[in-house]
C-alpha cells in the first residue's frame, strides 16, 4: 500500500499534539509507525528516506533544551499521611510522592499548598487555604469537595467520620469527604459560678473524638477566667453540654480515646477521665514534672505523645507509665504503617519499629530547592541542608564534601567555604580542606555571612545583632575583613560603611563579578572602589533594595525591588533597563539575572517560566533558549557552553544546546550565522561538503560546533578569535550518516543555531 509522505507528516503531527508531553511514547510510536511504512512501501527507497527524514525532525522537535540531572536528593517535607495499604508525602508546594512498599514515586506536583492531609477509606482527603480537596488516585488529580472551612486547616479522622471546622461550624462526613454535613456549633455554653451564671461560646476546637454516637470537642472559649473546655454534644451537634472548664491554664490540645478511657493533652501534661468524671493527671514517665505535650496519637492499641520544648519529644504509654522512644529530633507529621511508626523531620524520614532504633528511611527523589554553582563545564556544586554536594560529570552522580556547610563561593577555580565558625580552603574540589580564616577575633568568626574572591582578593563579610524589645538591634559584628594573600592575613576595609559606636554595619551578603565587589547591609548597598565602600543606592532606586546584578561589558545590570536599572559608572548614575520586559505584570522578586555566552538574560518564574535576552539594548522573549515549564526555576550558573538551573523542589537542570525546535535566532547587526549550502546534502548524488558563511561586528573569540540530533558533539568547525568581518567554513560530511545535525555558533554577542539535512 503506498503511503503519501504529506498524509504521514500531518498525520504524526497530529500525535504528537496529543501525546507531546510524553517523549518516550511519541518516539516509540513514531518508530512502530515508520517500520510499517518501510515494510508497506519497500518497492520505493524514496518514499522510505523522505519519511525518515520527516520522522527525524519530528522527533527532533520533542527534544527538550533542559533536562533534569541526577540530584540532589531528597527535600523538605511537609506531611506524611497513610496507613499499611500506602503513604503519601507531600512537600509545602504541593509535590506528592507515592509508596504502596516499593519506595515512593513522584506522582504529581499538584500545585496545592496543604495544611493537612488525611487518608479516608480509599481516598485522600487535604486542606488546602479554606477549601477541603479529594483525591481517588493517590494525589494524582484533586478535586474541591468543601468550601468556606476555617483557615488553620485540621482533619480530624474519627473511625465512622471525618470532621473539618469552619469559623462558627463543625463539618462532618460519612462518605470520604464526598458530602458534607453542617452541625450546629456556636452554640452559647452557661456555667454556675458562686450563685452566678457565666456564658460564652466556643470560639476554636483543637481536638475532634467521636465515641458512639457523642461527639467530644475540646478548645477555648469566650467564658471568663475558663478559657479552655471540653464539651459534648449526644444529638449530633444541635445542643452542647460543657464537662471541663475548672483549669484556666489547661490548654487543652487533642484528644484520644484509648483502653475505653479518654485522654487529653495539654500545656500541663496529660490527664485522663476516671470512673467518677474528674480528670486525674497522668504524667510519670516524662523528663518535667509539668510537660508541655503538643499532641496525642492513638495508633496501633498503642498511645504515643508528643511533648515540646525537650530533647527527647515522643513517648509511648506501656500500660503504666509514658516510655521514652529517644526521639531527639523535632518532628512534623507522625504516622503508623506496618509495625513501624514514621516520622518527617525536615530533610528526613525517620523509622523505628516497636522495639528498634531509629533509622533514616532512604528517599530516592529529587524534591530539593537548591541553586548550582559552576567549578567548570561538568563540576557544579550546590548547598543543601547545611551540607555542600559536588557532581563531577555534569549532574549524573553528586556526593557530599563537607557538612556544616555556610555560604560558599568558587572563584577563579577555587573553592571558598564558610563552616562550623571557619572559613576554609579547598584547592581539589572538596576533597581536602584548609582553613584559612586565622587572625580574625574570634567573637566574629560565628557571624560570617558572604565570602568572596576578585582579581585576588579575598573579601569576607559579618552580620551579627543583638535584638532589643521594640527598638532597632545593636550591632555586634559587621564589616568586612579582606585578605590579599590568600588567607594567610586580614585587614578590615570598613572604610565608607556606616557604623554604630566603634562597629561596622552588619554585612548580609556580597556579590560580585569579574571586576565589581558589592556588599548588601542593612542599610543599604556598597561598592567596593579606590579602598574605600561608596553607596551605590542613589538616584531612582535610592529607597529600593538590591537583590542580585551581573556584569555586563563594565555595566552593572541590577535586580531590584524597583526594577531593572543598568549603570555605566560603577553605581554612581543608574537608568531604568526594562524596555521590552512586562514590568507592570510580573514581580521583581520573581526573576534572576544571569549571563550566558557573553549575553544577559532574565529569567521569570511568577506564572510561566519566560526568558528574556538583552539585544540592542532591549529585552525581548529569547529565541534561542526555551525555559522548563511547570515549576518555578530561580537561579541559572554558566561556565563556558554549559548552563546549570536551580529550580524549587525539582533539583538541578542543565541546559542541551540543541534546541527542541529549529528557530532562527534575532541576532545583533552584523552578527549572522548563515544557512548552509547546499541543504540538503545529498551524498549519493557526490556532494560531500556544504559550506557555512558567517560574520561578527566586533573583534570576538568566535566558536561553531557540529552536534548529531542528540545533542552529542561532533565536530569542532571553528575555535579561533577573529576580527570584525564575513567568513567562509566548509564542512566534509561524507563520514556521516542520514539524518538532521545542528551547528551552533557562540560569540561575544551571542548564540545562533541552523539546521543540517543529510540524504544518503
Amino acid at each position: 500500500m503506498p503511503v503519501n509522505p504529506a498524509f504521514f507528516f500531518v498525520f504524526s503531527q497530529c500525535i504528537i499534539k496529543k501525546y507531546s508531553k510524553n517523549f518516550t511514547s511519541v518516539t516509540f510510536f513514531l518508530a512502530r509507525l515508520l517500520l510499517i511504512i518501510i515494510n508497506k512501501i519497500k518497492s520505493s527507497m524514496k518514499k522510505i528516506k523522505l519519511a525518515a527524514i520527516i520522522l527525524i525532525i519530528m522527533i527532533s522537535n520533542l527534544y527538550p533544551q533542559f533536562q533534569k540531572t541526577n540530584g540532589i536528593k531528597g527535600g523538605y517535607f511537609d506531611l506524611l499521611a497513610g496507613d499499611d495499604s500506602g503513604m503519601m508525602l507531600v512537600t509545602n508546594r504541593g509535590n506528592i510522592y507515592f509508596d504502596n512498599g516499593s519506595g515512593f514515586t513522584h506522582i504529581s506536583n499538584s500545585n496545592i499548598y496543604f495544611n493537612n492531609i488525611q487518608k479516608s477509606g480509599a481516598s485522600w482527603l487535604g486542606v488546602s487555604g479554606n477549601k477541603v480537596v479529594k483525591s481517588e488516585n493517590n494525589g494524582l488529580s484533586w478535586q474541591t469537595v468543601l468550601t468556606g472551612i476555617y483557615f488553620d486547616g485540621k482533619l480530624w479522622k474519627t473511625p465512622e467520620r471525618i470532621f473539618t471546622l469552619s469559623s462558627d461550624t463543625l463539618y462532618s462526613s460519612f462518605d470520604d469527604g464526598s458530602t458534607w454535613e453542617a452541625l450546629k456549633l456556636n452554640t452559647e455554653l452557661s456555667l454556675p459560678v458562686q450563685g452566678d451564671t457565666l456564658t460564652g461560646m466556643m470560639y476554636s476546637i483543637q481536638s475532634v473524638y467521636v465515641i458512639g454516637g457523642r461527639i467530644i470537642l475540646a478548645g477555648f472559649t469566650t467564658i471568663p477566667g475558663h478559657f479552655t473546655a471540653i464539651v459534648y454534644s449526644d444529638d449530633n451537634g444541635q445542643n452542647w453540654t460543657l464537662t471541663y472548664h475548672n483549669q484556666q491554664s489547661l490548654q487543652v490540645t487533642s484528644i484520644e480515646f484509648y483502653m475505653c478511657s479518654l485522654y487529653i493533652s495539654s500545656a500541663n501534661g496529660v490527664f485522663w477521665l476516671d470512673a467518677n468524671l474528674n480528670w486525674v493527671e497522668f504524667n510519670s514517665g516524662f523528663n518535667s514534672t509539668q510537660p508541655n505535650v503538643y499532641k496525642l496519637y492513638n495508633f496501633g492499641d498503642n498511645l504515643y505523645a508528643s511533648v515540646l520544648g525537650l530533647e527527647d519529644n515522643l513517648f509511648k504509654f506501656d500500660g503504666v507509665q509514658w516510655v521514652n522512644l529517644g526521639l531527639d529530633t523535632w518532628f512534623g507529621s507522625l504516622i503508623y504503617s506496618n509495625e513501624k511508626i514514621l516520622v518527617t523531620s525536615g530533610w528526613k524520614i525517620l523509622s523505628k519499629e516497636l522495639n528498634g532504633n531509629w533509622q533514616e528511611l532512604p528517599v530516592d527523589v529529587i524534591a530539593t530547592t537548591t541553586d548550582p554553582e559552576t567549578f567548570n563545564e561538568t563540576t557544579v556544586f550546590s548547598r543543601n541542608n547545611n551540607l555542600l554536594y559536588r557532581t563531577t560529570d555534569s549532574g549524573e552522580n553528586w556526593e557530599i564534601v563537607a557538612e556544616n556547610a555556610g555560604n560558599f563561593a568558587i572563584k577563579n577555580n577555587k573553592l571558598y567555604l564558610i563552616s562550623e565558625s571557619q572559613l576554609k580552603y579547598s584547592g581539589d574540589l572538596g576533597e581536602n580542606w584548609t582553613i584559612i580564616s586565622n587572625g580574625i577575633p574570634q567573637s566574629y568568626l560565628p557571624k560570617m555571612s558572604a565570602v568572596t574572591e576578585v582579581n585576588g582578593e579575598l573579601f569576607l563579610g559579618f552580620s551579627g545583632t543583638r535584638a532589643r524589645m521594640h527598638l532597632p538591634p545593636v550591632w555586634e559584628q559587621g564589616g568586612v575583613y579582606r585578605s590579599t594573600d590568600g588567607g594567610a592575613s586580614w585587614s578590615t576595609i570598613n572604610t565608607g560603611l556606616p557604623r554604630e559606636g566603634n562597629v561596622p554595619v552588619p554585612v548580609s551578603k556580597i556579590l560580585s563579578s569579574q571586576n565589581f565587589v558589592i556588599a548588601q547591609t542593612i542599610q543599604g548597598t556598597y561598592i567596593f572602589e579606590n579602598g574605600a565602600w561608596r553607596n551605590i543606592l542613589t538616584g531612582p532606586i535610592q529607597s529600593g533594595n538590591l537583590i542580585s546584578f551581573i556584569e555586563s561589558k563594565g555595566s552593572i545590570i541590577a535586580q531590584t525591588t524597583k526594577g531593572v536599572f543598568i549603570s555605566s559608572d560603577k553605581g554612581l548614575n543608574w537608568e531604568l533597563h526594562q524596555t521590552g520586559l512586562p514590568f507592570s505584570t510580573l514581580s521583581w522578586y520573581s526573576f534572576s539575572l544571569f549571563v550566558y555566552q557573553g549575553k544577559p538574560y532574565i529569567a521569570f518564574s511568577d506564572i510561566e517560566n519566560i526568558l528574556y535576552e538583552l539585544n540592542s539594548g532591549e529585552w525581548s522573549v529569547s529565541e534561542s533558549i526555551e525555559l522548563p515549564q511547570g515549576f518555578n526555576v530561580r537561579a541559572f550558573r554558566s561556565f563556558g557552553d554549559a548552563l546549570y538551573c536551580g529550580t524549587i523542589e525539582n533539583g538541578i537542570w542543565k541546559y542541551n544546546p540543541v534546541p527542541n525546535s529549529v528557530k532562527e535566532s534575532k541576532a545583533p547587526s552584523g552578527f549572522v550565522l548563515s544557512q548552509n549550502y547546499p541543504n540538503p546534502v545529498n551524498l549519493s548524488l557526490g556532494v560531500n561538503t556544504t559550506k557555512i558563511n558567517y560574520s561578527v561586528s566586533d573583534p570576538s573569540k568566535v566558536k561553531i560546533q557540529l552536534f548529531d540530533i542528540n545533542g552529542r558533539e561532533i565536530q569542532t568547525l571553528v575555535d579561533n578569535f577573529v576580527n570584525q568581518g564575513n567568513y567562509e567554513v566548509n564542512i566534509d560530511l561524507k563520514e556521516l550518516s542520514s539524518g538532521v545535525y545542528f551547528y551552533r555558533m557562540y560569540s561575544n554577542e551571542g548564540v545562533q543555531t541552523k539546521k543540517i539535512t543529510i540524504i544518503k
